[in-house]
């Protein structure tokens, strides 16, 4: 895979990323559960294949820090799933919502500083 259409791509993987945060915070101020769920589960989806493209180019650059970002994503990754299992039958507290906001916000700054947009 290019470079170009790796960032292209992780481009449209942080965009959906976001739009799913956004269904996330809309669900808890809502409290709309069962969509907070749904929310959690396309965000999982969404975070899984922008880590899985980004662990990809990081490989191909030779970046020290992969290691360690396999390790952070794959925490957060957990964090969602233990999440999206307690959410089906419980209002999301705003604290962890507020949470996912700030580590998703500056993983994606980090991302876009290592892999700028075209």
């Amino acid at each position: 895979m290019s470079l170009h259409l790796g960032t292209t791509q992780l481009a449209e993987y942080r965009q959906e990323l976001l739009h799913w945060l956004a269904e996330l915070e809309c669900a808890e101020q809502d409290r709309r559960t069962l969509f907070g769920a749904y929310a959690i589960t396309r965000l999982w989806s969404s975070a899984v294949a922008l880590f899985a493209l980004e662990e990809v180019l990081m490989l191909a650059d030779g970046d020290p820090q992969l290691a360690q970002c396999i390790t952070a994503n794959a925490l957060f990754v957990q964090s969602l799933v233990a999440l999206q299992i307690t959410s089906i039958g419980r209002d999301l507290p705003a604290e962890t919502v507020a949470s996912l906001k700030t580590w998703i916000t500056q993983h994606l700054a980090e991302s876009e500083a290592r892999f700028p947009n075209d």
